[in-house]
């Protein structure tokens, strides 16, 4: 799957623990650890400032979040389709 890689990574950089569900050994349970804790604050921190310097409400925010998805999302794709070359 796409997902193990990535929580692969997050483990490895001490932000997530990974646990076997004691009820049923097919699943894996995720936890943020005290570190990935502390980034999520620092992250929603960020977003607050954000939100108090462009002084956006809700809507405003949404409008913001769709173009930055639309600015990052083409780069992604870009990067992908030179990595295949």
């Amino acid at each position: 799957g796409t997902i193990t890689p990535l929580v692969k990574r997050l483990e490895a950089a001490g932000l997530v623990s990974r646990v076997r569900d004691r009820t049923d050994e097919r699943r894996v349970l995720v936890d943020l650890t005290a570190s990935g804790r502390a980034l999520e604050a620092e992250g929603r921190g960020v977003t607050d400032k954000i939100k108090t310097a462009c002084q956006l409400d809700e809507p405003g925010i949404q409008d913001f979040r769709r173009t930055l998805e639309g600015l990052a999302y083409p780069a992604v794709d870009n990067t992908q389709a030179k990595e295949q070359k």
